[in-house]
């Protein structure tokens, strides 16, 4: 692995390989550990191209993932018609539960080594508004986590990128959750997503986690560069959630839309068959 590094706005650098004081930490061998394979079911959706804009989920239909069995092409990317882009990977989690999943997005923002854990190539750092929130046990895992931003450093592929990804409810996102329970859907895991410098709100995130006989899967769909938000620019965001807005702000970061949702796609992939292989051990071992 090459080591890499990023400033911060804060003047903070970051890196990807671990301290001296990380090296000495019992999770250390996680780190250490080479990466759990991506599957070659998965790696053929991926690497077959982008899909038609006809054959993409639009973020309006997000409770079509209720609906008994799969969608057509679990796995896949493209860009809709109107520059915007989307990605979709389907996870196997042997092992996993829901509760599991929420313990770790309450868990892992709380110290840098267990956000490069995950993915220890390309995850460099975190921090999040509220760690006392996120640390308080008197609260239920999605109580600690939901309504709050974290902040990854991470290299989807494109470029190292210091995130915001404000964590919001199902409900806040648009997911009737009166039928989690007859759909065995444990947790929806959702976010907005965007960059920290420019303050670009830019994607829709959602993780659709749903009960299988063995464990867990998890339906991730990425919907990108559709409802772009600049901090207090109203009329800014306007322009910029246009067509020739989004060509612009995706040519700004050196790459396409078509880039950026294939990137997506690969990185998701790879970070959660990763964490599927370690979650079901750290939360036996850490979890409060």
């Amino acid at each position: 692995m090459r080591p890499k590094t990023f400033q911060l706005a804060n003047g903070t650098i970051v890196q990807n390989t671990l301290t001296a004081s990380e090296q000495a930490s019992a999770l250390a061998a996680y780190y250490h550990a080479p990466m759990a394979p991506v599957p070659g079911r998965v790696l053929q959706g991926l690497n077959q191209g982008p899909i038609n804009a006809s054959k993409m989920m639009p973020f309006t239909d997000i409770n079509r993932l209720f609906d008994p069995g799969y969608l057509p092409d679990e796995n896949s990317y493209g860009v809709f018609n109107d520059g915007s882009c989307y990605a979709a990977s389907l996870i196997d989690m042997p092992g996993v539960t829901g509760e599991m999943l929420d313990w770790w997005f309450a868990w892992h923002p709380l110290e840098a080594i267990r956000y490069k854990i995950w993915f220890p190539s390309a995850h460099f750092g975190i921090s999040a508004d509220d760690p006392d929130r996120l640390a308080d046990t008197t609260l239920s895992y999605q109580d600690r986590y939901q309504e709050m931003s974290q902040y990854p450093v991470e290299d989807v592929g494109g470029s190292i990128e210091q995130l915001e990804i404000h964590f919001v409810t199902p409900e806040h996102m648009g997911f009737d959750t009166r039928r989690m329970t007859a759909s065995g859907v444990p947790t929806i895991i959702c976010g907005d997503v965007g960059n920290v410098s420019p303050n670009l709100m830019h994607t829709k995130m959602v993780h659709f986690i749903r009960n299988t006989s063995g464990g867990v899967e998890m339906r991730s769909r990425f919907w990108m560069m559709g409802d772009l938000q600049i901090t207090g620019h109203k009329t800014l965001s306007k322009l910029v959630s246009t067509k020739p807005g989004r060509r612009f702000v995706t040519r700004s970061e050196h790459t396409t839309a078509l880039e950026l949702a294939h990137n997506m796609a690969q990185h998701d992939a790879a970070e959660y068959h990763n964490l599927a292989s370690i979650l079901p051990e750290l939360y036996a071992k850490y979890r409060n």
